[in-house]
């Protein structure tokens, strides 16, 4: 699963990078400290990357072919996208953007 990261910045709001999912540990799996520190966020768990990218610049959401929906924002969180929406905001942060791979 690909999850992208968005967030408001001086053009609008944009996509900043990607991040491929590896697995989701509940939070019974997790060390004490994890725990605390989910429950505090009201997280249900974490979820562990297996490479995450950085579009660089942010890659506005108007320029792909989501940048038509009439959810903005924080209602964006959750939408899910299907493979060829993917598929197109890759290709577009191909050409546009660098993508560098971040230590994780």
């Amino acid at each position: 699963m690909t999850i992208f990261f968005a967030h408001k910045v001086e053009g609008g709001d944009a996509f900043l990078g990607y991040g491929v999912v590896e697995q989701f540990q509940p939070l019974e799996e997790l060390s004490e400290g994890e725990q605390e520190e989910c429950r505090r966020m009201g997280w249900r768990g974490a979820i562990c990357f297996r490479e995450v990218v950085k579009f660089e610049p942010p890659l506005l959401i108007r320029e792909t072919p989501i940048g038509d929906l009439p959810a903005k924002g924080r209602y964006l969180h959750g939408y899910p996208l299907q493979p060829k929406e993917v598929e197109s905001i890759m290709n577009i942060a191909k050409g546009l953007c660098t993508l560098m791979k971040v230590d994780c």
